[in-house]
């Protein structure tokens, strides 16, 4: 599928479907009608490389014309390098193949989400501060977008208001590390993709790494809502009630699972992975350290495996918090975990 077809369904679907913005409060057994056909969401390698970055734009201090950043950043095209300094009163919607290098430049939000990043595809965010929304308004993201592809997001620190990184409705091959994200009302990242019915074959889907960030102070520092395959490894989480939840979208019982988990630190948190996924197809926890309050690994009754393929693999994990006896009855390995409530 080329770029023109992908802009053209994209479009149509906007047109159809009334976009809402997808996050672990949500009501998940709701349907609000938005899955999509999991192929017309994919951008392969080959589907991008017709537009490349053309041109290179330095902002020479926090006091430039907000009106040229602002174009530089919306037509699409541009690596845009950030003098470090405050920006405020800042918001702005990001073109395709966009490349914002922040050098710690500091920006601070004025109640919309920061940077929007729906309907792209090649955009790469790194090494900026984003302070949300200093009135705390709880509606505002730090980088916020629906139908998102090829997107790289890293070296970040986001703070301060609902979620730090949404990502939501369709998304392709996402990258996000090393970010450091805290006091946000909703989620630390969230990741809804509503795209795929139980028993979807996604093993030619281009997933999503979630590593080395630092998340705490949130609800749900790590929110995963339907269809994601990927890793999720080496993540710092603590003060948050919950550190990872896994639920299906856009209702309660769609979403197909894929996913590594492993050598993340979870500390002070009321439940470390709510385990609510309908269809688990592969789940690979290793080299985990859960301290948690309530429960280390919990489910509840929309949690399921694949019953012809699924495998539930648990190694090397320290586990501080119970684990719900309906994941334990569901594991197909389980080896070297240690800790209160390892059994």
């Amino acid at each position: 599928m080329n770029i023109k077809s992908f802009r053209i369904i994209a479009m149509l679907f906007v047109m159809v479907v009334a976009l809402g913005i997808v996050s672990a409060t949500d009501d998940v057994s709701i349907d609000d009608g938005s899955e999509i056909d999991l192929e017309t969401t994919i951008v392969a390698d080959e589907d991008v490389s017709e537009d490349t970055t053309t041109s290179e734009y330095n902002v020479t201090n926090s006091t430039t014309d907000r009106e040229v950043i602002t174009e530089k950043v919306s037509e699409g095209g541009n690596t845009i390098n950030f003098a470090s300094g405050n920006y405020y009163d800042f918001s702005v919607k990001v073109g395709n193949y966009t490349t914002l290098n922040g050098n710690g430049a500091v920006i601070y939000g004025n109640g919309s989400t920061v940077f929007n990043i729906a309907n792209t595809v090649g955009v790469t965010i790194n090494g900026f501060t984003i302070v949300v929304d200093d009135d705390s308004n709880t509606s505002a993201d730090g980088i916020s977008g629906n139908f998102v592809y090829n997107a790289h997001i890293y070296d970040n620190t986001i703070c301060n208001g609902s979620d730090g990184i949404n990502i939501y409705r369709a998304w392709s091959n996402v990258t996000i590390s090393g970010n450091t994200i805290y006091n946000m009302n909703r989620d630390g990242i969230s990741l809804a993709n509503p795209n795929a019915t139980a028993g979807t074959n996604i093993d030619n889907w281009v997933g999503a790494e979630i590593t080395d960030n630092v998340i705490y102070n949130t609800s749900f520092a790590i929110f995963i809502g339907g269809t994601y395959k990927g890793v999720i490894s080496d993540n710092k989480i603590y003060n948050s009630t919950y550190a990872m939840q896994f639920a299906g979208k856009p209702n309660a019982s769609s979403g197909v699972l894929k996913v590594n988990i492993t050598s993340n630190n979870i500390h002070n948190v009321s439940v470390g992975i709510d385990m609510n996924h309908p269809d688990v197809v592969s789940l690979n926890l290793d080299l985990n350290i859960i301290n948690a309050t309530d429960y280390s690994i919990n489910t509840n009754e929309y949690f399921n495996k694949d019953a012809s393929k699924g495998s539930i693999i648990v190694t090397n994990n320290y586990l501080n918090g119970t684990v719900s006896d309906t994941f334990i009855d569901n594991i197909d390995k389980y080896e070297n975990n240690y800790g209160p409530n390892a059994y």
